[in-house]
């Protein structure tokens, strides 16, 4: 079965959250290559109007989100970036009403040098970015509020 067979099957709130999480990982891609984090991150923070639509909206469970980017990370994001796909499941989550932490930490790799990874918590599980975590320094915490 091919994949657009597959997303024909699912139902539309699942099709919808797989779209929007498509949308989000290729303009987020496209955000960070052109202009500084710090912007790209203030474009993806919800604004208090989209927050007071969103708690109208019936939101989608922690799993579905993570399904949803991680799905469409495999199929729009050829390297796999931790930090555009965190990024992404980060407002997503937030915009669902759901407590979540966007992480970035850094760690010496085999040869000294500087490897960086980035991850999402929501009530202390890991929904994006799993991995041996313990052996990174986290540098930031950007914390999403539901509201």
């Amino acid at each position: 079965m091919g994949f657009l067979s597959k997303v024909r099957r699912l139902p539309p709130v699942d099709r919808r959250l797989l779209f929007r999480a498509t949308l989000l990982l290729l303009a987020t891609r496209v955000g960070l290559a052109c202009i500084p984090f710090r912007l790209v991150r203030r474009v993806l923070s919800p604004t208090p109007s989209q927050a007071q639509h969103l708690s109208t909206t019936p939101a989608c469970s922690v799993e579905r989100i993570r399904w949803a980017v991680h799905a469409a990370g495999r199929r729009v994001l050829q390297d796999r970036s931790c930090l555009v796909q965190a990024l992404v499941a980060h407002r997503l989550l937030v915009i669902g009403g759901h407590p979540a932490q966007l992480r970035i930490g850094v760690a010496k790799d085999a040869q000294g040098g500087l490897e960086a990874h980035a991850w999402v918590e929501c009530r202390e599980k890991i929904v994006i970015g799993e991995g041996e975590l313990s052996r990174y320094t986290p540098l930031s915490t950007m914390a999403g509020e539901s509201r």
